[in-house]
């Protein structure tokens, strides 16, 4: 039987100008369109719910909640790694979506009667970032389990377009109807895109690929490994450690950031409607933006400019905007900012992350990036968290603490030229491999050929 890779494409004529998309795969690939749509726009209808507590919470306990969200990811992440290791993702992610829904509806019951409100909340907290494990970052690995490789390239940037969709309307759905329908409401929605989202899982586990075995086990190995053997892989490895440093320099500025926001916001109002609404439209502003970004700028910018001054660009816009903060620390100041530090991130930072790990073999790249993902990521949260408390205990004023990142931006800029130089040697390394083996194979082909008999 000739595999769908191998037989000609009649593609869609509607959807020619986005992907070519033949029409046995019109159905399947509606279903993972919509299916990203409702994840990710359930999940950013969410999110800006998540800002608000952390400030209705009391903005000095921001530290407290990074805190129990580390240490919770942490004990976590090994269990999400035992599970997608034993259980095909068309297995569990339906148990998984069908437990968080009614998770949802039990905060709707517990905020609409506000019951233990400010515990309650608190989990909440918490609770999303547990939520993003477990539902969102599986979403492709599901993909995986049901595309084949030649499909993944035709059609997964159009499924890629549902999710940014969905993350344009999810917010913009909470900043225009949180203040009408109440914020309790806004989890009954984000339960109902969730129940679509696992309505498409139905409806799409019983595709299932035609894969060689050895692409297959690959797969299945391109999820595990532990943080402890990813910490010991980054440890050994330069290239490696300047990923960190760029990683934490990073969060360690969004987490400032973060947390100036937060005490702006707080200063502005003490209405928690309000913090949603305000948070819903950084949210929605990140987004827009941040699609425009991954469209029309970063490969762009990658090819022009080269790897290591695409992200010299980022700490580069960072120390003016901080520069500004310190001396006006007003509300849209400080919101403008963040909305370019997390649009350059969505846009900038995450499609450049994966960049820098193709270099890399497999072997090292996925367990380096659990450790990276999990204990450097989530880790600097908690110690650029407690160090912006610091600085406010001892009496710095928002200005002031703006001053003190901007020496962090600074190195920031500089490791990022180190970095860049060194993905350039590594990438040219893997280009030259994969013209030998390349050559290799033609040529044991041609042997081949040679002593075969006739």
């Amino acid at each position: 039987m000739t595999s769908e890779s191998q037989a000609p494409v009649q593609p869609v004529a509607l959807l020619r100008p986005f992907a070519l998309v033949d029409r046995s795969e019109l159905a399947r690939l509606g279903w993972s369109f919509l299916f990203f749509f409702s994840l990710l726009g359930g999940y950013f209808m969410l999110r800006p719910v998540r800002e608000a507590v952390a400030v209705a919470n009391g903005v000095n306990n921001i530290p407290w909640l990074f805190t129990g969200t580390f240490v919770v990811m942490i004990l976590l992440t090994p269990v999400y790694g035992w599970v997608v290791a034993r259980y095909p993702r068309r297995v569990f992610l339906p148990i998984v979506y069908l437990f968080f829904i009614s998770n949802l509806l039990s905060f709707y019951f517990l905020f609409h009667f506000q019951i233990q409100a400010q515990l309650v909340t608190q989990i909440f907290f918490i609770w999303i970032s547990v939520f993003n494990l477990f539902v969102v970052s599986v979403f492709w690995s599901f993909m995986v389990d049901i595309y084949r490789s030649s499909q993944a390239r035709r059609l997964f940037g159009l499924i890629a377009a549902g999710g940014s969709l969905g993350a344009i309307v999810g917010p913009l759905f909470t900043a225009t109807l949180a203040s009408v329908i109440g914020v309790a409401n806004l989890l009954l929605g984000a339960s109902l895109m969730l129940s679509v989202a696992t309505f498409c899982i139905f409806k799409l586990r019983g595709h299932s690929q035609e894969k060689d075995p050895s692409q297959r086990q690959e797969d299945d190995e391109a999820l595990g490994g532990s943080v402890f053997e990813g910490a010991l892989k980054v440890l050994s490895s330069r290239y490696l450690l300047l990923v960190c440093a760029i990683m934490l320099l990073h969060n360690s500025s969004a987490t400032f950031l973060y947390n100036i926001r937060a005490h702006v916001v707080a200063q502005a109002t003490e209405d928690f409607t309000r913090y949603t609404t305000i948070f819903g439209w950084v949210d929605f502003s990140v987004n827009v933006v941040a699609l425009l970004l991954q469209a029309l700028l970063t490969v762009r910018l990658v090819h022009r400019y080269g790897m290591a001054r695409t992200m010299m660009i980022i700490p580069a816009v960072l120390l003016l905007g901080f520069g500004a903060m310190g001396a006006m620390p007003v509300l849209m100041l400080v919101i403008g900012v963040q909305v370019a530090q997390r649009s350059m991130n969505y846009g900038l930072i995450a499609p450049s992350k994966e960049m820098l790990f193709a270099p890399v073999d497999r072997e090292i790249k996925y367990k380096s990036k659990n450790f990276i993902d999990t204990v450097i990521y989530r880790g600097s949260d908690v110690i650029s968290g407690w160090a912006f408390r610091f600085l406010k205990d001892a009496g710095l004023s928002l200005g002031a603490i703006s001053w003190v990142l901007m020496p962090f931006l600074a190195l920031w800029i500089w490791v990022a030229w180190r970095l860049g130089g060194h993905y350039q040697g590594l990438h040219e390394v893997s280009v030259a491999q994969a013209h030998q083996r390349a050559n290799q194979a033609a040529n044991d082909a041609e042997l081949e050929r040679s002593l075969s008999p006739g």
